[in-house]
């Protein structure tokens, strides 16, 4: 029987990068943990979820949390550490990145009295929360440590202070700065809109992309990388430059099987995408370039989600 925590090492470098960068990836029944500077890789097992739902993975500065969208008990794996039951506090329904990263969103109760509270990884509440609105919108984390809920009106962007509305279109990509949306006229026709977060400026990128799934911004406002599904059915990804409206192919095979908005993160320099590829493979993908290579570190599980630990790395 294979222990519950087993770590590789490889003796050099996995990345050129700071020694406080750590990427995590989700597999169907393991957490790995790589560490790119110091060369290691530690997986650590966990018993099948109660659930076959979608699952979140969030991670804090000393620990992993694996959350099952479902309200059943999910597991938190402290760094070397084997998986351990998630607190109470946490099993309730969909987890969100909060604003730091020992805080995350949780939701609680049902329809109109429904609100995300905010709760710390060891599952003590802080008594600030968020109203979710009513008609069955759905949540996810808008990348600076609020939350965004989809609903009939559009998406909008909430926080305890207050939510405004994103978009009555589509969000594509978002980021710390900036979101792109997808919005049509009466006509029904469709463009791809930059909106600058903290002026509220919109900028026409063009005719709306309809194979675009969903994407994350770079941390410098620079890039999108959009990730879709071709006319093979097979995931893509692309690197849209903002600045320009040029895009680049990357040519590389995502997991299909993956959650595609968190199969990719951006490094908190911008200067790397990681995304999870077929195989357990971890592709490393140039910022700017649009150049790739893979990580050196097979074999691994299938892999589904990753997440950088970094500091400033986005939290989303």
């Amino acid at each position: 029987m294979l222990p519950p925590v087993v770590v590789a090492k490889f003796g050099h470098p996995l990345l050129d990068v700071p020694a406080t960068w750590q990427l995590f990836a989700l597999a169907a029944n393991s957490v790995v943990r790589v560490d790119l500077a110091a060369g290691s890789v530690t997986t650590t097992r966990m018993t099948p979820l109660d659930s076959s739902g979608s699952v979140s993975l969030i991670v804090g500065p000393d620990r992993a949390l694996v959350r099952p969208l479902d309200p059943v008990p999910g597991w938190v794996v402290l760094d070397d550490q084997p998986a351990q039951a998630a607190p109470a506090a946490l099993n309730h329904g969909p987890v969100v990145p909060g604003p730091d990263p020992a805080h995350v969103w949780v939701q609680v109760g049902d329809g109109e009295n429904s609100v995300m509270d905010l709760v710390s990884l060891d599952g003590a509440g802080t008594g600030t929360t968020v109203p979710v609105p009513g008609g069955g919108a759905s949540v996810a984390s808008d990348y600076s440590g609020g939350l965004l809920f989809t609903s009939t009106g559009g998406v909008y962007d909430a926080r305890p202070s207050g939510s405004k509305r994103v978009t009555t279109g589509t969000l594509l990509a978002a980021g710390p700065t900036k979101w792109l949306v997808v919005e049509c006229d009466d006509a029904d026709r469709c463009q791809t809109i930059l909106i600058d977060r903290s002026r509220g400026t919109r900028k026409t990128m063009g005719d709306a992309n309809y194979t675009t799934v969903a994407g994350q911004v770079s941390p410098d406002g620079t890039t999108a990388a959009l990730v879709g599904y071709g006319s093979t059915g097979v995931p893509t990804l692309e690197l849209l430059n903002l600045g320009t409206g040029t895009d680049r192919s990357v040519p590389i095979a995502l997991n299909g099987n993956s959650d595609l908005a968190h199969g990719i993160a951006w490094s908190p320099d911008s200067r790397y995408l990681f995304a999870a590829g077929q195989a357990g493979t971890i592709y490393v993908v140039d910022g700017k370039s649009a150049a790739v290579h893979s990580l050196p570190i097979t074999p691994l599980p299938q892999l589904s989600e990753v997440v950088l630990r970094a500091p400033g790395a986005v939290l989303g």
